[in-house]
């Protein structure tokens, strides 16, 4: 009897406890994503002011993909430059989706589409 009593308080504090575990889970997901898009932000920004691309310029008139373009301008010790040396060619957020943008004018974006993850 005092078995199922411990049991049931127990199952009582895990059913509490897991909504809150949950909710700070995704809450710091998205904050990766925004912190990497953020920082895929200021190496681009970085990149164009350097090297005079205007806002119109695409990745690929100007050498390649992300990985030969910005590699310079991203910490490597970051989440987004470990990203990059694994060999990804587009950064993933912690949920899975792409972190991508077309051109240098183009805001960078979560292809999750979630509110959460806009900086």
């Amino acid at each position: 009897m005092e078995l199922m009593i411990v049991v049931a308080v127990i199952g009582m504090l895990a059913a509490i406890a897991l909504p809150s575990f949950m909710k700070a889970r995704e809450k710091t997901q998205a904050t990766i994503c925004i912190k990497m898009q953020r920082e895929m932000e200021g190496a681009k920004a970085q990149a164009a002011f350097e090297n005079k691309w205007n806002s119109s310029s695409s990745f690929g008139s100007l050498g390649g993909d992300y990985q030969t373009v910005l590699a310079s301008y991203i910490k490597t010790g970051s989440a987004l430059g470990k990203t990059l040396a694994s060999g990804a060619i587009r950064p993933i957020c912690p949920l899975g989706f792409s972190i991508y943008w077309k051109s240098i004018g183009q805001p960078v974006n979560c292809q999750s589409g979630l509110a959460s993850h806009t900086p």
